[in-house]
This record gives C-alpha cells, sequence and structure tokens, in this order.
C-alpha cells in the first residue's frame, strides 16, 4: 500500500509569517464573541503570503468536538468560512497541487473507513482534490500538521485491507467474534506450519511420489518457517492489540482558558517580544498553554531567518554560501518562544516543565517518581511514524507497570503511552511480521522479499489442496470398485 500512496510534496509545517500589530487581546475577542472560555486558543494564518485571500485570524475552539472559530485579531469580526480555507490552503501545500479546483472538504471529529483509528490526529478535515486520481488530503488545521495523504487507488486498496486483514466491517460491539474470527484463521495457518514441519521432519520423501507431492515438499521447505513467522507474530498482535485484553490509555482532560485571563497579551507585545529575543526570526503562531503551576503560558512559535532570496539561513549554508559558523549559529535559533501569560516574561525550560504536568496529571504519579526526561526528535521503535507528532518529551516512571509517555508540549497532549509489552511486541512484530532485519536493503528489495514469501506461502497451500482432492477422490474411486 505505501508503493501506491502519494507522497508529499512536504513533510514539514508550513511556514506562513503572522503579522499581528494592532492585535486586540485573544479574551477580548472572546467576550465580543460572547465565548466564555475554550480549549484552544491559537493565532494563525489561513495561506501563505502570496494567496491573495490569506489573513491572519484568532483560532478558537469552545469544545473538543466543536467547530474551529476564525475571528479577525483587529476588529474581531468573525470569517464563517476561515477553517475551511485553511484547510484547503494546507492541503494544496502539502500535495503540491495549486490549481486543480477543490471538489469536497469536510470537518471529521470521528474515524472513518478511509481515515481510521490508528491514525491519532482529531479533529481533521479531509479535502478532495477533484483530479482523476482522487487525491485525498487530510490535515489538522490547529498545528497545521498533516494527517494522511491518499487517492483513489490507495483508498481501494485500504478498503480491501480494513475489511479482510481486520475485518473492520463487524460493527464495535462485536470486538469478541472479530477476534474469534480472526485468529481461528490465524490459528489454522499456525497449526498448518506446525504440522507441515513436523511432517518434513518425520517422514522422509518418496522416490516414486507424484509430480504434485514432489513440489508441495519442495515447496514446503523454503514456505514453513514463513508461515510460522507470519502466523505467530499476526496472532500475537491480533491478541495484544485487541481492546478485550488491553487497558484503554489513561485521557487527561483538555486544559480550558477562560476569556478573562486571555485579555494581557495583544499583538504588538508578541511582536515586541519577537523583535527583542529573536529579531531575525518570523512569527508563525501562537497558542495558549499551562505551566507546570497551572499559569497561563503563551507559546510563540517561530521561524528559521529568511534571507532575501526567500531560503533560509541553513539552506544558504547547504549550499556553501555561509561558513559553518553561520551554520551553528542557525541551528541553534530557538524554534519557539515562551511567555509567561501574567507578566510577559520569558520563561526558560518552559517545554520540558509544561510536558512533566502533563505526564504527572496522566499517571497520577508524583514528580519524584519520574526517572528520565528525553526529548525525541525523530520516530523510533518506541514511538513511531503512526503517531504524527514532533518533537515531543520522553518521559520514564521507576514504577514498572506505568507505561513511558511521549508528550507534545506545544499543543499540550499526551501523544502516546508505551507499556513494556507494547514495547516488546511491537520489536518482535516488526522483527518477524514485517521482517526489519531486512530494513539494510531498502524498503522496496524488502518488501518484493515479503511478497515472494507470501506468494511462496499460497503457492504450497495450493499444491497441499490439490494433492488432496486427488488424493480423496482416489479413495472414493477404490471403494466404489470395492465389493
Amino acid at each position: 500500500m505505501v508503493w501506491l500512496s502519494p507522497r508529499p510534496a512536504s513533510f514539514s509545517t508550513p511556514v506562513w509569517p503572522l503579522e499581528l500589530g494592532g492585535a486586540q487581546a485573544p479574551g477580548a475577542i472572546m467576550e465580543g464573541a460572547g465565548i466564555s472560555s475554550a480549549v484552544e486558543v491559537r493565532a494563525v494564518r489561513t495561506g501563505p503570503e502570496a494567496a491573495k485571500t490569506a489573513n491572519d485570524y484568532y483560532l478558537i475552539r469552545e469544545g473538543a468536538d466543536g467547530p474551529r472559530r476564525y475571528f479577525n485579531p483587529q476588529t474581531g469580526a468573525e470569517q464563517p468560512d476561515g477553517d475551511r480555507m485553511r484547510a484547503e490552503a494546507l492541503a494544496r501545500y502539502y500535495s503540491g497541487d495549486q490549481s486543480s479546483p477543490i471538489k469536497s472538504a469536510d470537518y471529521l471529529t470521528q474515524h472513518t473507513a478511509d481515515y481510521p483509528a490508528n491514525n491519532p490526529l482529531l479533529p481533521i478535515w479531509r479535502v478532495v482534490f477533484d483530479r482523476s486520481d482522487r487525491i485525498t488530503v487530510y490535515v489538522d488545521t490547529g498545528s497545521g500538521r498533516l494527517a494522511t495523504i491518499g487517492n483513489r487507488t490507495r483508498d481501494a486498496i485500504l478498503t480491501v485491507f480494513t475489511n479482510v486483514h481486520t475485518m473492520s466491517f463487524l460493527p464495535a460491539g462485536a470486538e469478541w467474534a472479530r477476534v474469534m474470527l480472526i485468529g481461528l484463521l490465524i490459528g489454522s495457518l499456525f497449526a498448518a506450519a506446525v504440522l507441515g514441519l513436523g511432517l518434513l521432519i518425520l517422514l522422509r520423501a518418496r522416490r516414486k511420489a507424484k509430480m504434485d507431492r514432489k513440489w508441495h515438499r519442495i515447496l514446503a521447505h523454503a514456505a514453513v518457517i514463513p508461515a510460522l513467522m507470519f502466523s505467530s507474530s499476526g496472532l500475537y498482535h491480533l491478541l495484544h492489540a485487541s481492546t478485550l485484553l488491553s487497558a484503554a490509555p489513561s485521557v487527561v482532560p483538555q486544559t480550558r482558558f477562560s476569556a478573562s485571563e486571555l485579555l494581557g497579551l495583544k499583538g504588538d507585545d508578541v511582536a515586541a517580544m519577537a523583535q527583542t529575543h529573536a529579531a531575525t526570526q518570523a512569527v508563525t503562531g501562537l497558542s495558549a498553554a499551562r505551566s507546570e503551576a497551572g499559569d497561563l503560558v503563551w507559546r510563540v512559535a517561530l521561524a528559521a531567518p529568511q534571507q532575501s532570496a526567500g531560503h533560509s539561513a541553513l539552506a544558504h549554508a547547504h549550499h556553501g554560501a555561509m561558513p559553518d559558523q553561520a551554520m551553528s549559529a542557525a541551528k541553534a535559533l530557538p524554534t519557539a518562544l515562551w511567555i509567561k501569560g501574567d507578566s510577559g516574561a520569558l520563561m526558560e525550560n518552559a517545554a520540558q516543565d509544561i510536558a512533566r504536568a502533563l505526564a504527572i496529571k496522566a499517571t497520577g504519579l508524583g514528580e519524584n517518581r519520574i526517572v528520565s526526561m528525553d526529548q525525541v526528535h525523530g520516530f523510533t521503535p518506541e514511538y513511531g511514524f503512526l503517531n504524527k507528532r514532533l518533537p515531543v518529551w520522553r518521559v520514564a516512571f521507576d514504577d514498572p507497570e506505568t507505561p513511558l509517555l511521549f508528550v507534545d508540549a506545544a499543543d499540550a497532549v499526551v501523544a502516546a503511552t508505551v507499556s513494556k509489552a507494547d514495547v516488546r511486541e511491537g520489536k518482535f512484530f516488526n522483527t518477524v511480521h514485517k521482517w526489519s532485519f531486512l530494513d539494510w536493503m531498502g524498503q522496496k528489495p524488502r518488501d518484493v522479499v515479503i511478497m515472494s514469501f507470501v506468494a511462496l506461502i499460497v503457492l504450497t497451500s495450493l499444491f497441499g489442496w490439490v494433492t488432496q482432492i486427488r488424493r480423496i477422490r482416489q479413495l472414493d474411486t477404490q471403494r466404489k470398485k470395492s465389493p
């Protein structure tokens, strides 16, 4: 499926600078709109600078499943289509398609058949382009992240995969039936492989055996171990991932922000802070969060400094236009400023403090139980690509029963909880089912090897069925001839 899925034009979030000069405080905008509190408060842009219809807005979401509302930060006027405008601009950015018309755009607050539950980002927009390949882009308008991207081919394969491989057509309340049915199918493959291995070891090949039996035995020598690998790891994965046996991860209640506490920071204050502490960097985002003590904190997202040619300092350094000192200085630039909501003072280590607070709230354990906190900048076997969010903080506790927590401080959410059992199963599944031991070959060559062995297992099974059917017919014929 990965081979046939479209590749995004970019994996990184877009850099769309904000101009918040003269903007009112978000709390004043909320009061004017009759909004007493919200779970999400940001300043965002609805498109790139070149887009004539793009503007800066305050994004305010009152409830977890509620719509994201957009308000002009200077006048307080609401833009009813603001979230859709930003979703479509993000879809064009990630697809690289700037000209095709948009066929549809839908706001999703729940998982669907084409956006299954292994995708963690919600709510998101599903934007479908009016093209022959039906490119579909799923975007989170809050963070600006890409959730996933698909097309007509990928959607068709996904439908087959989810209905055949995971039997998602069964109702949610029939998880026990799904586990039993898949378990029966996988178990039969495992039993056949064990029995076949036993026969290969205990029985010698007959010299005068018919050709179909000879081929069945020859193929079985190559297919039996892969069949054991796929079936055993699949059964382990099925039982481990099922909600019947695994406890639901702890849910941290969303933080709420009252309009009255958001009256302090205005657009000019943000511009002044950025000018003082990051004069060469553009402001690309503003979002509200809570400190470890529960106080209001503002996160000011920053972009790398732009040169007159429109390239970042790192890009110039990459092409040899800057010395090593400039490269090091560019890498050392902050990606965000954290500002106290009450005083406007700059905060140090705020991201780590917020991650620590969220981890403590999620587990109910004290700060003294934390044994390590490390920032993760790339996907790992513990924290895979499906989680989408980076960078995150990896928080480990001294309690062996408490899972690892991966916390996104920028959005103030627990991105993933990973138990020791999850780590064991993940390593086993990646090695035995996905054959990660062949990663040195590259993705496509490894996949070709896997598919070749799957085809070999199917072919071995077909020879076995043919042999068995012939044997049954021969026995039936013999019975009919006997007096």
